[in-house]
């Protein structure tokens, strides 16, 4: 049912609205609750800022969604007891502030707990959907995409949409159950620019949306089907948005309408170079391994500094700083500066990988792999060209890495010798786009 971003009225019954989930509004349509209007030819998508929203809202997932939300209160909770505690023993006659300010802890926590209630409980319309579900909506219209993410939306022209894919979620410890939907990443990157007006950063926003794909038989892994769901959703919102193709055919298309740099003849596909899923993603897990230390060191620094400012300058100062505590004090900022360093070193790392392009000119010479690496602004700093010829190449395989499916060219040992990851699937999905490859590159071989 398609419902108003703006105020969540059920535009379903209303003529010009799509019928199917997904799809194009064949009329102007205005909200009649808010006056909002969705044009003409617009798609609206609906979905959440999680994975266990766009899933069956069960009661172990909604109770474990919320002890999630309360987790970081948890110390706010054991201040608060203590406060409450220390009132009741007291009494009137021995009242503390600093215990009616533990005490009021106790609130923040039951505002949490209550705030996630209300995300993760359905309602008792017809739909039975909750909050968390729909807190997340894009509307692609003619040109520009609108984010809907709580409060007004964020326009986005089509000029500053980078790039659209679609990943396979990956929820570490958890386990698919039967009735799980079929749910899609969605990943619009968006070039935000400064006040001279250029290109200043990349960002990025996700939607999880259910896709409606059948989960097929039990036991086989669903991330390709998952991929390619989503990706037709997201094919038919880049058409409207009017974003280009990643694969050109110029076996077909005009002159005038081929890639620069592409001679007749080819077929030319353009993907990243690497297969990672968007940032910030491939940089969560070091940032947990690394705070570990950085926390540890810092508090070590903090410590050390502390005790030698008390022993230097405090009341009846010692001439003399014991060694360990210069020790401490060092050993401290030395960690901390270091995986410091090492984290940001790491997260521009993912970053660029992420940015770095590919493109495949496959035709009579086989495969020309253009690489090009580029800086957050889009601009081209290195640039790698190698030919593959089709003799060398035994196979071209779909694969599946980090959610994301990745074409490689492999020789007959086994080698990778290219690959990139499809930012896009054209129609037909992958493996007929893999076909297409294999039969330019194997004519050419023979």
């Amino acid at each position: 049912m398609h419902r108003c971003p703006k105020c969540d009225y059920a535009l379903g019954a209303l003529r010009g609205a799509p019928a199917e989930p997904f799809g194009e509004f064949t009329e102007d349509v205005r909200c009649p609750e808010c006056s909002f209007l969705v044009p003409k030819g617009a798609r609206l998508l609906t979905g959440s800022s999680t994975v266990a929203g766009s899933q069956p809202l069960t009661t172990r997932r909604r109770t474990g969604q919320i002890l999630l939300a309360a987790a970081p209160a948890m110390y706010l909770l054991q201040m608060g007891i203590e406060g409450t505690v220390g009132l009741v023993r007291k009494g009137t006659a021995g009242f503390s502030t600093w215990d009616a300010v533990k005490a009021s802890g106790l609130v923040v926590v039951g505002l949490i707990v209550w705030t996630a209630w209300r995300r993760w409980t359905p309602s008792a319309d017809t739909e039975g959907r909750a909050p968390a579900s729909f807190d997340v909506r894009w509307l692609a219209v003619p040109g520009a995409l609108d984010i809907f993410a709580g409060g007004e939306p964020t326009r986005h022209a089509a000029t500053d949409v980078h790039r659209i894919i679609v990943t396979s979620p990956d929820e570490p410890l958890t386990r698919r159950r039967a009735d799980d939907r079929m749910v899609a990443a969605l990943t619009v990157s968006t070039w935000q620019r400064d006040a001279s007006g250029r290109r200043a950063d990349l960002r990025q926003a996700v939607i999880f949306l259910d896709t409606g794909a059948a989960p097929g038989p039990p036991g086989r892994d669903g991330t390709s089907t998952i991929i390619e769901a989503g990706d037709a959703i997201a094919r038919g919102l880049r058409r409207t948005i009017g974003l280009a193709a990643p694969v050109h055919d110029d076996a077909e298309n005009a002159p005038d309408a081929r890639p620069s740099g592409t001679e007749a003849g080819t077929l030319a596909v353009e993907g990243a170079l690497h297969a990672q899923a968007p940032w910030p993603a491939p940089g969560r897990a070091e940032s947990v391994l690394l705070g570990i230390p950085t926390i540890l060191g810092l508090s070590l620094a903090v410590v050390g500094a502390v005790l030698i400012l008390v022993r230097t300058a405090g009341p009846g100062a010692a001439p003399s700083v014991p060694t360990w505590m210069w020790v401490m004090a060092s050993i401290g900022a030395v960690a901390t500066v270091s995986c410091g360093l090492l984290w940001w070193w790491l997260m521009l790392r993912f970053r660029l990988r992420g940015l770095a392009r590919c493109r495949w000119d496959v035709g009579d010479h086989g495969i020309r792999a253009t690489e090009r690496r580029v800086d957050r602004r889009g601009n081209t700093v290195d640039e790698f060209v190698r030919d593959v010829p089709g003799g060398r190449i035994a196979g071209i395989e779909v694969r599946l890495e980090y959610g994301r499916i990745r074409l490689v060219a492999t020789s007959h040992d086994g080698r990778v010798l290219a690959g990139l990851a499809l930012d896009e699937i054209p129609e037909g999905g992958a493996e007929s786009l893999a076909q297409r490859i294999r039969e330019r590159v194997w004519t050419a071989a023979r």
